[in-house]
């Protein structure tokens, strides 16, 4: 160390002027200066653009987070919709299959009601022949009853009549 303390930089540069090896040799010294130099920098912006790059990860992720955390709730709101429409589906389905046996239902009966209304107009056409057959009796009865009151007027004055020819006969074959 003592010996660059007694010489001074212009000493030293007029000694690397004068000595091409010297020469050389700050020549390379200078160019790994620069070099070191040039990766200090380029290490310094990449350090500097990873920071950024790790400042920005930082806050994708934040917001990536967020997002997630988002996108999760609205997952847990559509897992609990999705169960409701099953439940709803499956409601459906019961009054689907509810439906199904009430129309099967209502088909027979409406078979059973169709064959009463067939029994029912047979029935009402057989109680209407039957209504028109006891008018007729009815008719019948009335003309035969006015008949035989004739009848029996006609014997009743025929009996009166026959009493009285026996009684004319008795009393003539007396006399």
């Amino acid at each position: 160390m003592d010996f660059w303390r007694q010489i001074s930089i212009e000493e030293l540069l007029s000694k690397i002027q004068n000595d091409s090896v010297l020469m050389l040799m700050a020549i390379m010294a200078g160019v790994v200066l620069l070099v070191i130099l040039l990766v200090i920098i380029i290490s310094a912006m990449r350090v500097k653009a990873h920071k950024e790059k790790y400042w920005n990860i930082n806050i994708d992720n934040k917001e990536k987070t967020f997002y997630i955390a988002e996108l999760e709730a609205e997952f847990q709101a559509f897992k609990i919709e999705h169960a409701r429409n099953l439940q709803t589906l499956e409601q459906f389905d019961e009054m689907k299959s509810m439906l199904q046996s009430k129309r099967k239902s209502l088909s027979l009966l409406e078979e059973k009601q169709y064959i009463i209304e067939k029994k029912l107009n047979k029935s009402m056409s057989e109680l209407k022949q039957s209504y028109e057959d006891y008018n007729l009796l009815v008719d019948n009865h009335e003309a035969l009853r006015i008949r035989c009151d004739k009848l029996i007027e006609s014997n009743t004055r025929y009996r009166t009549d026959n009493a009285r020819i026996l009684l004319k006969l008795n009393q003539e074959g007396r006399r």
